[in-house]
């Protein structure tokens, strides 16, 4: 009974000891499979994502300036990533469309501990999703300075 290999779509027969078998014997369909798995292992088991990441972490240090070199050998590839990274970073949302006057300013959870002179004046208001943009609860607002001695509300 030949199946339909979920990798190359290509009709196999499944090994006769492998009865679940999804993926044909090519060796870029079991590249595929093994990466799937990875993925999901990932996704699902802690200690291997820990000990993927350490394995990872040994090996960059064993090999010191790797990932520059490569860039520098394979031009398309860089050009590749940047384009992908760039589409990556507007289907975000939001952030995309930050005004380069606000990126400049946002705000962090400590802000306001730090004593500064406050100028009045209107400042923009603007809803962001604080995963994206502002750390913790940031707010922008239109203040003003009142005297010392001031009592009361202005409305």
């Amino acid at each position: 009974m030949e199946r339909i290999c979920e990798s190359c779509k290509a009709l196999f027969s499944p090994h006769p000891k492998v009865p679940k078998q999804k993926f044909c014997s090519k060796k870029k369909c079991q590249r595929e499979r093994r990466r799937r798995w990875q993925k999901q292992k990932r996704l699902q088991d802690k200690s291997y994502r820990e000990n993927q990441a350490a394995a990872q972490a040994e090996w960059l240090k064993e090999n010191p300036g790797y990932w520059q070199k490569y860039r520098k050998e394979h031009p398309a590839y860089t050009m590749r990533n940047r384009l992908l990274q760039k589409q990556r970073n507007e289907n975000r949302g939001n952030h995309a469309r930050i005004p380069a006057f606000v990126k400049e300013k946002i705000a962090k959870m400590d802000d306001l501990t730090i004593e500064k002179d406050i100028i009045s004046g209107r400042y923009i208001l603007i809803p962001y999703d604080s995963k994206r943009v502002a750390k913790m609860d940031c707010l922008v607002i239109k203040m003003e300075v009142l005297s010392s001695g001031y009592i009361g509300i202005q409305k």
